[in-house]
């Protein structure tokens, strides 16, 4: 009996891990615009600045300074709002991650930030950081997301306390698909 129940967790869990390590192309995600509200306890001289890389590429410069060691305690909550009716609206998709998991496994392809600057590694210990150009690789977001405009907030914390809001708006677009005529 014993087996058979470690049997069936097992298959379980491997059945979610397949789902978690998901991989999208339905649709496409336009970066609109960032913006973040540093907790000076632990952030100084941050700077940020959004920009059109291309015309088809918005990305992000940031640069900190952290006054602490926070180690592998970084943890982020994430709530999403749809645009409607000419406001943010609360949107059912929310979610708690530890960030060194994140980077980690590359959730949500959140790895790119190494690819330009020194963003930290974990454990993540107090210094100066900087990341250049950066925008999260979208084939790794969750598939099916509807179309339209959304806002997610990420609040960063360190034991609760946070260290960083960022506000992120983004487009979630889709091809057309015009089927032949008879």
């Amino acid at each position: 009996m014993k087996e058979i129940i470690l049997l069936k967790t097992i298959i379980l869990l491997s059945s979610i891990s397949e789902v978690l390590t998901y991989h999208q192309s339905d649709y496409r995600v336009i970066s609109e615009w960032y913006e973040f509200i540093p907790n000076v306890k632990y952030l100084q001289n941050f700077k940020y600045i959004n920009f059109k890389y291309n015309r088809t590429f918005h990305a992000l410069n940031a640069s900190a300074y952290l006054k602490i060691n926070v180690g592998n305690n970084v943890a982020f909550s994430t709530q999403a709002y749809k645009f409607s009716s000419n406001e943010y609206r609360l949107f059912p998709l929310q979610f708690d991650a530890n960030l060194c998991v994140c980077l980690k496994e590359d959730t949500f392809g959140l790895q790119n930030v190494y690819n330009c600057g020194n963003a930290p590694r974990c454990p993540i210990v107090k210094g100066n950081y900087s990341m250049c150009n950066w925008q999260p690789d979208y084939n790794k977001f969750p598939p099916y997301m509807p179309t339209g405009r959304y806002r997610l907030d990420l609040n960063f914390t360190y034991f609760g306390d946070m260290i960083c809001l960022a506000k992120w708006q983004l487009e979630i677009t889709r091809d057309i698909v015009k089927f032949p005529k008879n």
